[in-house]
């Protein structure tokens, strides 16, 4: 799998995270502090070493040695993610987030509708802006922005450095001039209007790869008394890793099995089998807009007809999507 650096719209205080082109001291929020996972986040720290026996292990011994941007996990770590948020501080860059989305970005509707890639880009970046506000105490006049490339250690278009050894701002740089952005106004736009906090997390993206059955083990396995496997890695019916519940549910599952607890888990909503949630989801996509029935108006009085007064109509129409 491509190596990923991805920049997320999340707080960089997110478990299992390091933050990358910081350094202690630095006025971005948490420079300097340790994450959940008990790493010291910033940039004057190397929080993952490199070991002689190159198997990517994290050894404590060095976890608050002298160190660069960690770009020595790109040698250690097969797969990592770098996530970063970018939070504009003006009207200037949401201004071009509308003119190619063409959607007014603090209507509080989706804005771009999906992933916009740079196909030319070196770093083949890619951005996003949903609906805002993403946070609760987000700013009324501010907007978060997703944005990530696939190739970490390759140089720039506009900087001239790999992904991997990049700060916020030069981040902000190379997204600004893939929007169109004027080069000699990026430098100052990308100091003055925005903040992009760079975090690397390693081996994510093995979420991501593929697998067969058995690959994973069950949360708890065929004749084990008093233990089970916990978290993202245990397999567990119908549902989708990557999420709080799929953590939370295969706690749960070994709770219960092992102490005999009757109590069933609470089973993952099966929206993709119920046709009500597509209906729903679709009239969402498309903000409101009615389906429009082809061909000429004769035909379409027919099928109006005889969709009215039948149970699909009457699921279309209570949908709004007729």
């Amino acid at each position: 799998m491509q190596r990923l650096i991805d920049v997320l719209a999340v707080d960089s205080s997110l478990p299992g995270t390091v933050e990358l082109g910081q350094h202690p001291g630095d006025d971005e929020p948490g420079a300097g502090r340790r994450s959940r996972t008990g790493r010291l986040a910033g940039s004057a720290c190397r929080t993952i070493p490199r070991r002689s026996d190159r198997t990517g292990s994290v050894d404590p011994a060095v976890l608050q040695a002298p160190g660069d941007l960690l770009s020595e996990a790109i040698d250690v770590v097969e797969d990592p993610l770098a996530v970063r948020h970018v939070r504009t501080l003006d009207q200037r860059i949401p201004a071009c987030i509308e003119r190619i989305a063409q959607r007014d970005p603090f209507s509080g509707r989706v804005a771009t509708g999906g992933v916009v890639t740079a196909e030319d880009s070196s770093w083949l970046l890619s951005w996003t802006v949903n609906r805002q506000p993403h946070f609760k105490k987000q700013p009324k006049d501010q907007i978060v922005a997703w944005v990530y490339g696939l190739f970490v250690d390759v140089s720039g278009d506009y900087v001239k450095k790999p992904l991997s050894q990049c700060t916020g701002e030069e981040i902000t740089q190379e997204w600004l001039c893939h929007l169109g952005v004027p080069v000699e106004e990026i430098p100052e736009l990308a100091a003055t209007g925005a903040r992009c906090v760079p975090v690397m997390m390693l081996y994510v993206t093995s979420f991501f790869m593929p697998r067969h059955a058995g690959d994973r083990p069950r949360v708890v396995p065929e004749g084990a008394v008093n233990f089970a496997f916990l978290g993202q890695f245990a397999e567990t019916g119908r549902d989708t890793i990557f999420t709080t519940e799929y953590s939370a549910r295969t706690g749960m599952e070994a709770v219960y099995e092992l102490l005999d607890v009757e109590r069933g888990v609470p089973e993952p909503w099966g929206s993709m089998y119920d046709v009500r949630d597509l209906l729903e989801a679709s009239a969402r996509m498309r903000e409101g807009k009615k389906v429009e029935i082809p061909g000429p108006a004769p035909l379409r009085s027919y099928l109006r007809g005889r969709l009215e007064h039948g149970e699909i109509g009457q699921l279309l129409e209570e949908h709004g999507l007729i």
